[in-house]
Formats: structure tokens, C-alpha cells, sequence
């Protein structure tokens, strides 16, 4: 279901079996990490398809971001990445597109990894003087509440990305 749209940016909201207890059964999870990958707020899970080929794929700035988290987020949330570095793919596309990796997180943890995201995007483009409003980014975030899951994928300017997500209330999971 599209809940919010203007000219040019989209946010989605579709139900979802991907839930923490899914994810932490993919084949990808190291098995000597998973204690602690379950004590994990936010999640950052790879697409496990690309063109056709299997494995742990990852948008390119994946690792920035990872970093950019963990050193913004506040003592208690905890951020994690579910993959081994041997596992980890990187995959390189539009240049101009901002692609952040999918998380999963627990409904409760959408608004700081909202501020968290929002913080990173902006960064990423002052830091190549870009503006705002003319350079678009693409989210995907899994939100578990009450073991339901939504998948909310955002589209569009950084400029806007922040107020789209704060139209995501309760009633998303009725």
C-alpha cells in the first residue's frame, strides 16, 4: 500500500514474513555470532538475490554506514551487521543514488533508526556537496512489532525522507 506519495518520492508499506526470528535462521548467520547478533536494536540484513545471483549482497556503502551508526547511536542500541566478512558482498550502482542497507529493527527502535539514517544521509551529502533536495536515496526497513513484520521502502529525495517516515504510525500493523 503506497502511504505517502508527491511528485516525486514514494513510501511503501507492504506485510512482510522476514521477522528477527526469520532472519536469525538464514543460512548466512555466522553461528558462532548469533548470541550476540540477538541482542542486536537494529539489524542491517543483506538481499540475499542480485541479478540472478545467490549470496550476502550489500549496497556499497554499507560499511560507512555500519560505522557511521555505531559511532552516532545512542549507549543503548545496539547495531549489528549479520554477515561473516567472508560473506560479504558489495555491490556498486547509481552514483547519484544513495542506497542504504535493509534493516530490521523492533517497532519501538523506527524512530531512532529513522534520526540515525536521516543523520547519515545528510552527512554522506555535504560531504559531496550535494543538495538535499536533488539527491535521492533509497531505504528499506523491516519493522517487527508483536512478531508481524512490515516492510517499509522509501524512495526519493533525503531532502523529504524524514517527514515520509514520520507518517508511519501504530496503525500500519491493523
Amino acid at each position: 500500500m503506497k502511504h505517502w506519495i508527491n511528485d516525486e518520492d514514494t513510501l511503501d508499506v507492504q506485510d512482510s514474513e522476514l521477522t528477527f526470528d526469520a532472519v536469525y535462521s538464514k543460512e548466512y548467520i555466522p553461528t558462532e555470532c548469533l548470541g550476540e547478533l540477538k541482542k542486536a536494536d537494529i539489524l542491517l540484513i543483506p538481499e540475499e538475490m542480485f541479478r540472478e545471483r545467490r549470496g550476502c549482497f550489500f549496497p556499497e556503502c554499507t560499511e560507512e554506514f555500519f560505522t557511521y551508526v555505531k559511532d552516532n547511536k545512542s549507549d543503548n542500541v545496539v547495531v549489528d551487521i549479520c554477515v561473516s566478512d567472508e560473506d560479504f558482498q558489495r555491490i556498486e550502482l547509481h552514483a547519484d543514488l544513495i542506497t542504504v542497507a535493509t534493516l530490521i529493527v523492533q517497532w519501538v527502535i523506527l524512530p531512532t533508526a529513522t534520526s540515525l539514517i536521516a543523520a547519515y544521509l545528510y552527512d554522506k551529502i555535504k560531504n559531496r556537496n550535494k543538495s538535499a533536495e536533488n539527491t535521492n536515496a533509497e531505504v528499506n526497513i523491516i519493522v517487527e512489532k508483536d512478531k508481524k513484520s512490515k516492510k517499509i521502502s522509501y524512495s526519493g529525495s533525503i531532502e523529504n525522507f524524514e517527514m515520509a517516515m514520520k507518517t508511519i504510525d501504530e496503525t500500519i500493523f491493523k
